[in-house]
This record gives structure tokens, C-alpha cells and sequence, in this order.
């Protein structure tokens, strides 16, 4: 008899955020691979189903699901009418994602007379339509860093929890006030945005990256924000997967950022339900 996956009973779906206040800290790597964790049959097989949104120019996500990304319809043609979100999903074997490609640098022209307020908002009305279906326990949104640009304003104001990627090194260090500050624009932007925690990335666990790495929960204490238990270990097989184009854990399910993922999507869903 053929196994058929349950259909998952989704009373509330949970949109997160994987950003920080610059690039170079994992953000995509981070949103790909812990949304194609959930992706999993074992996931699925619980009920879980997840959606990743492609929300910047950058195709990397795209990419890294196999997609001819440049052919796909992004949120750019949802907002022009041209498509609806629901058939802007493009379903892979990895999991499902709404593509990006250069298209979307072209989103702020489509409200430039649109008072920014106003526009700030549209993206979490398509979420809202996604919720809708019940089809995703979680969504998972990349985009541009947290900067008080159009897109990245629209995300936070769409998310429920926010990831921060972050390497335990000096410029990191050096950074935590602009960290600080993102945050706190963030949250008086989405009063409801709760931070779910910081996600150590490429931690080799150097002296010097033990050094930041005790700064950098000092802080996240301080500041009442959750560190993630697992750091994710650098190594070959992220760079290996993504140029493959295979999930980390089908292609590579041994290496340490494999399992290192793994945990990490198990911590993050007992955070976030």
C-alpha cells in the first residue's frame, strides 16, 4: 500500500525572519537549510510543511532549490497583478519557495506613489493570504539586511520571530550597537516581533572566537535574547551542497553543519512552536 503524508493541520503558521543588520553572516545558507529541514519526511511526516520567500534580488535561495529562477514569477509580479502569491509558490523536491530574481529590485517603483506607510504594509497582506491557505506550519522570509529600506521594513512588519545570524568575530563585536539599534527599530516597527535568538555561524571555536563568542552572549543576555545551544561549524560542505545544488542533509548528511543544522531546526521549533 502506498504511504500517503498526512495533510497538515496548521491552526497558526509562524513567519520568521533570518536577517541581521549586514550581509557576510549566513542569513541565505541559514534560511535555505533550516527550511528544507522541515521539509524532511521525518518533518513531514508530522505534520510539518514550510515555505521559504526568495524576498530580495539575490537568487542565491532560488538557486540553491534547483529553480530556473529567472523564468519563475516573483513577488514583484504578484504586487503588478500579474500573478498570486498562492501560484507563485514553485514546488521543488526540496520544499517550496516563491522565487527572487532582479525583478524584485524593481518593488519599491511599484509604490512610489504609494505613501511609504501605506506600502510598508502590502507584503504582509499577500502573508496574510498564505496564512489564509493553512497550507505552511512556518514560513520562512530572506531579504535584504536591516536597514530602514522598503523591503526589509516590509518584512519585519509581515515576520512573528526574527533569527540572527552572527559570526563570533571582532567585527561582530565591533557591531553590536548597529545590532542593537536594528532590533530596537524592528520592534517598535512590529511591537508583536519577538526575537527567537542568535545563531552562531562558521564557529571553528578558535581562542579568538571564544572571546567573541562570551561578548557576544553577554550581550544577547543583556538584551534578553536567546543564544542558540548549537553553533553551526564551518567546512566544505555547505559550499559543496550549494554549488550541487542538493539539500545539506540529503547530500552531505554526515558533515558537521549538517548535523549542526539539524539541531538547530529542533531548538528553533521547540522556540517557536
Amino acid at each position: 500500500m502506498q504511504n500517503i503524508e498526512p495533510t497538515p493541520i496548521v491552526s497558526q503558521t509562524k513567519v520568521i525572519l533570518v536577517n541581521s543588520d549586514k550581509g557576510g553572516d549566513m542569513k541565505t545558507t541559514t534560511a535555505v537549510n533550516v527550511s528544507m529541514s522541515i521539509n524532511q519526511k521525518s518533518y513531514r511526516k508530522r505534520g510539518y510543511r514550510s515555505l521559504l520567500i526568495n524576498y530580495e534580488s539575490s537568487d542565491h535561495a532560488s538557486y540553491a532549490y534547483g529553480l530556473d529562477w529567472k523564468k519563475c514569477p516573483t513577488m514583484f509580479h504578484v504586487y503588478r497583478g500579474e500573478v498570486s502569491i498562492e501560484d507563485a509558490i514553485q514546488h521543488t523536491p526540496y520544499g517550496d519557495i516563491i522565487a527572487g530574481n532582479n525583478s524584485v529590485d524593481y518593488i519599491d517603483t511599484l509604490f512610489k506613489n504609494v505613501p511609504f506607510a501605506e506600502a510598508a504594509f502590502k507584503f504582509k497582506e499577500q502573508i496574510a493570504r498564505l496564512k489564509a491557505l493553512r497550507q505552511y506550519t512556518h514560513i520562512f522570509i530572506d531579504t535584504q539586511p536591516l536597514i530602514r529600506t522598503l523591503l526589509p521594513v516590509q518584512a519585519v512588519l509581515a515576520t512573528d520571530y526574527l533569527v540572527l545570524p552572527m559570526q563570533a568575530l571582532p567585527f561582530s563585536v565591533l557591531s553590536l550597537g548597529k545590532t542593537s539599534a536594528a532590533i530596537e527599530d524592528a520592534m517598535k516597527d512590529n511591537p508583536n516581533l519577538k526575537v527567537a535568538g542568535v545563531l552562531l555561524c562558521r564557529y571553528g571555536n578558535t581562542i579568538e572566537e571564544r572571546g567573541c563568542k562570551d561578548s557576544i552572549t553577554k550581550w544577547a543576555t543583556d538584551k534578553g535574547i536567546h543564544v542558540f545551544k548549537q553553533p553551526i561549524r564551518p567546512g566544505i560542505a555547505v559550499a559543496t551542497a550549494q554549488g550541487r545544488r542538493r539539500p545539506l542533509f540529503d547530500f552531505v548528511k554526515f558533515a558537521n553543519a549538517a548535523k549542526d543544522y539539524e539541531i538547530f531546526t529542533k531548538e528553533l521549533l521547540r522556540q517557536v512552536g
